[in-house]
């Protein structure tokens, strides 16, 4: 009878630890299991993107789908960062809403500014073909693109573009002083002062300390360009 008893004991025991045994490991297992839930939340609703060496910008997803981030005040953020001097850090910033905005105009159209400014024309030149291949074909776009091409010494493309972008915007004495500029250096005086008369109708007086660019010197002896000059 007392061995029966015994081992009886010994069964309910067993029992016992198997059951405060298997209790604790689902706890553990669901607290895993929640943890990892987390962190799976947290690794698609927040997207970590380097500024510097040394910081991160945490930009917010929208949707599963499709990551976003808030391009308005990442915007606002980059212009302030650029008057203020900041140029690597706007440019990096610019290059992580690449990213997000790979067609959006202002976010081409700043980057490609920034990197014109820092004399990385063979980037700035892939931004402007972007912004003109997707759509954009304003005269902003067209002039920027052959402001990039004329420093890189690409003359006959960079006419091509600003004539494309006088007829947009007939009203920019800004392409009729590049293309004059630019004919003047090729030594097409005919087409240089032509179109320097048509800047010249459109902003008045104001042509004469862009008269001093040695892009003119080749017509700086015409009588057209000594009238003009005289004149104001």
């Amino acid at each position: 009878m007392n061995k029966s008893l015994t081992i009886l004991v010994i069964f309910l025991l067993v029992i016992i630890f198997c059951t405060i045994f298997i209790v604790s490991y689902v706890s553990e297992f669901r607290i895993e299991k929640t943890l990892d839930s987390d962190n799976l939340i947290k690794n698609t609703n927040i997207l970590l993107m380097p500024r510097k060496s040394s910081e991160l910008i945490i930009y917010k997803s929208k949707d599963k789908d499709n990551s976003t981030i808030d391009l308005h005040s990442s915007i606002s953020t980059i212009k302030q960062e650029i008057v203020d001097g900041y140029y690597d850090a706007a440019e990096n910033r610019l290059r992580n809403l690449l990213l997000f905005y790979p067609k959006n105009k202002t976010v081409l159209s700043l980057l490609g500014g920034l990197l014109y400014s820092s004399g990385k024309y063979q980037q700035s030149s892939e931004m402007f073909r972007i912004l003109v291949s997707n759509g954009y074909d304003d005269y902003n776009a067209k002039e920027k693109m052959g402001m990039v091409l004329k420093k890189q010494g690409k003359y006959s493309e960079a006419i091509n573009l600003f004539q494309q972008g006088s007829k947009l915007s007939p009203k920019s004495a800004a392409m009729y002083i590049y293309l004059a500029g630019l004919h003047s250096v090729m030594g097409k005086k005919k087409y240089a002062i032509y179109n320097f008369i048509r800047a010249y109708k459109l902003i008045g007086s104001k042509i004469i300390p862009l008269s001093f660019d040695p892009a003119f010197d080749n017509i700086r002896s015409m009588p057209e360009f000594i009238l003009i000059v005289n004149l104001n």
